[in-house]
């Protein structure tokens, strides 16, 4: 979507963030953004980004409208919130994500731009517009091999080399790991001294098979670090 707007729906007291396409007559946006709605209305999780409505203006140009989220990205998250707050973020996201990965979507973008923190201290995980439902491609319409969709810097060993085509939910898992292992000296006082680091490689091991296999197993190896106990190795499976 080209650009972002703050609105407010007649009858509605929340702000709304309207995501509005410049392209009249792109069908191939058209289709991403139909594919987008109709994955988002699979959640039901308080820290995922609702959607409001979807339609197309009298222009021609589709629309999705979701809350408006006063708050700011992890990459502008002020220096001044405790190791608590921090770490409560996190198992925000690992929690939300998990869902998402329950519901049968990956999310394939997972960056620290794309995780937002509310004014109310609570975390919001955006933007799926290049994910994928199940066994299929969902918001972009198909993926190419080799094709790369998210951010280089986040991405699995087996995304660079293979493409976004082949992500499993092991894949955001790595990138997650990538995002905690970013942040780690800011949260890493909370649970059992050690043990993040163990996690950290856990989730950011070179093979799928060595990583958590969800955001849900993950979320519970990280409640269980923050209880002060040993993390749980990954559940061995075929990869």
């Amino acid at each position: 979507m080209d650009s972002r707007a703050k609105s407010c729906q007649p009858g509605c007291r929340r702000g709304t963030g309207a995501g509005l396409s410049s392209a009249r007559h792109d069908r191939g946006l058209h289709r991403r953004l139909r594919k987008e709605a109709e994955l988002m209305r699979r959640f039901d999780h308080p820290c995922i980004l609702p959607l409001y409505r979807e339609g197309v203006l009298q222009d021609g140009r589709p629309y999705l409208i979701s809350p408006w989220i006063d708050g700011a990205s992890l990459r502008e998250l002020p220096q001044t919130l405790t190791p608590g707050r921090v770490a409560d973020f996190f198992a925000d996201v690992l929690d939300a994500v998990g869902h998402a990965h329950q519901s049968g979507v990956l999310h394939r973008d997972l960056h620290p731009r794309n995780l937002h923190m509310t004014q109310r201290y609570r975390a919001c995980v955006m933007d799926f517009g290049v994910a994928k439902i199940g066994g299929r491609i969902s918001a972009e319409g198909g993926t190419r091999d080799g094709e790369l969709l998210g951010v280089e810097r986040y991405s699995a060993p087996e995304v660079l080399r293979f493409g976004s085509k082949h992500a499993t939910t092991a894949s955001d898992v790595y990138s997650l790991g990538l995002i905690l292992t970013e942040f780690a000296k800011r949260f890493e006082s909370v649970g059992l001294p050690g043990e993040l680091q163990r996690l950290l490689r856990f989730c950011c091991a070179e093979s799928r098979g060595g990583r958590y296999r969800d955001a849900a197993e993950l979320a519970l190896a990280f409640r269980t670090w923050r209880n002060r106990l040993p993390v749980p190795r990954p559940q061995k499976r075929g990869v």
